[in-house]
């Protein structure tokens, strides 16, 4: 059995150029003529130098004395029980003003053991809503407004998304910017750590022989993370549940998925043209590489056990 599968970039995409403004600066001394070669001229420099390196330290003392507001404020609010600062309100507080997030509420303040009563802080909800708030995921301590940091966590180069590779093999979470890392040197699902390097395609398609011993309705193997184009994906062939499934995974941001397109056929060996009657193919745009792994089952090139059996070929108990 064969599979082809081939991933194209979009041509339609347009780089916006960068406009480089140059701003000029223009030193003029009012009723008076500097002149080039004279001390006029480097007394002014000077001056200015010493005007601008005024104004940076005042704005670092500006931004510090916010910086350590904002934190009392951000701690002041911070939930007791998961630590997590609400981005929303309502803010519920106890009647001693132990504030709790509205997933943790329940019927005793967790901080002074008093009872809730449903009270709810306006003052608080004016807090987070002018605020800058931290990203919860370790390695990033990134600060976004209230409006910006649920649209930065979602793509958080720094966010926990599952191993690509089938579960039965890895179910290990890892931090997106070090997926890679994890598939080339610890993931037990990939063909990566056993090859030692990840596979690169200097030109698509690509054919791949499957072969296996053994039940083909436990056709279940290991994936592999490969690199087209300076883009780096991943490649599955998983059993679910009286089926197979193939997918292409893109291990990047989600937006970015609408730029390439994968095509995928699974074919009988020998089929090049693929134009036998067992063909199944898929055409469509790569997963984003958090997608749930259920979805992935249910949404990629899903090929029957009896089709599966029509375009397999077993010689000497092996497909």
């Amino acid at each position: 059995m064969e599979a082809k599968i081939e991933v194209t970039k979009g041509n339609n995409i347009e780089v916006e150029g960068i406009d480089r403004n140059i701003t000029e600066v223009k030193l003029e001394a009012a009723g008076t003529d500097v002149e080039k070669d004279g001390d006029g001229m480097l007394d002014a420099f000077k001056t200015m130098k010493d005007e601008l390196d005024l104004m940076k330290k005042e704005r670092a003392e500006e931004r510090r004395k916010y910086n350590e507001l904002t934190n009392k404020l951000r701690n002041q609010v911070e939930c007791p029980v998961c630590l997590e600062v609400p981005t929303s309100g309502p803010v519920p507080v106890c009647p001693n003003g132990h504030f709790v997030c509205t997933k943790c509420e329940g019927y005793l303040c967790p901080t002074c053991r008093s009872r809730m009563f449903g009270n709810r802080s306006l003052l608080a909800v004016t807090v987070i809503e002018n605020i800058e708030h931290k990203c919860k995921y370790e390695g990033c301590g990134e600060l976004y407004p209230v409006s910006e940091v649920e649209h930065h966590i979602k793509a958080c180069q720094f966010r926990i998304i599952d191993c690509p590779s089938p579960s039965d093999f890895c179910d290990k979470k890892v931090a997106f910017c070090k997926v890679l890392d994890h598939i080339l040197n610890e993931c037990e699902g990939s063909t990566n750590k056993k090859e030692g390097k990840i596979r690169e395609y200097n030109k698509m398609p690509q054919t791949l022989n499957y072969r296996q011993k053994g039940p083909l309705e436990k056709f279940n193997m290991h994936g592999a993370a490969f690199m087209w184009n300076e883009a780096f994906f991943y490649m599955n062939r998983e059993e679910a549940d009286g089926w197979t499934v193939f997918s292409i995974q893109y291990l990047g941001d989600k937006d970015d998925c609408n730029k390439y397109e994968v095509d995928i056929a699974v074919h009988q060996i020998g089929d090049k043209q693929r134009v036998g009657k067992y063909v199944q193919r898929s055409v469509g745009e790569p997963f984003p590489i958090d997608i749930d792994e259920n979805q992935r089952r249910k949404n990629g090139l899903v090929v029957g056990n009896l089709i599966m059996n029509k375009i397999a070929i077993n010689e000497n108990e092996e497909w």
